[in-house]
């Protein structure tokens, strides 16, 4: 994953393309600081939850951006995101995502609302970096009412 960051940035520089560039500088600066902090290599699935956060921090960035009035920095915001999404690996659709809470519901035999903790747990721990919390969340919600 990080040799592939860095070959695209490698190409991005020769190509002259800023926002790549930039994004994907920033990214590797994150995983770096990471690594140095855990003071080990991070594991794909970790590297996919530093670029989950640099899209929530971005889409956040976008929303405040919009309500201030700055078109620009709203599109360089949402080109950034557009960068990161290209090293996630494909989301769960809503559809999959039902089907695997059905199963992990039965697998646990979880029978009450309460016991929503757990099946989010596995959930997220089964498909770090493939699921957004709050669909996770919703789905969870909706098979356990």
């Amino acid at each position: 994953m990080l040799e592939k960051i860095k070959k695209n940035m490698q190409k991005a520089l020769k190509e002259k393309d800023k926002t790549t560039l930039s994004t994907l500088r920033l990214l590797l600066s994150e995983v770096h600081n990471e690594e140095l902090r855990l003071r080990r290599e991070l594991t794909e699935e970790e590297i996919w939850i530093l670029i989950q956060r640099g899209i929530k921090r971005r889409k956040d960035s976008i929303e405040q951006f919009d309500k201030g009035g700055r078109q620009d920095l709203v599109e360089k915001e949402e080109d950034e995101v557009i960068v990161l999404k290209k090293y996630l690996p494909p989301p769960l659709s809503e559809k999959e995502l039902e089907k695997i809470v059905a199963d992990i519901i039965a697998e646990l035999e979880v029978k009450e609302k309460k016991e929503m903790g757990k099946v989010m747990r596995e959930v997220m721990g089964r498909f770090k970096g493939r699921v957004e919390g709050s669909m996770a969340q919703r789905v969870v919600l909706s098979k356990l009412e």
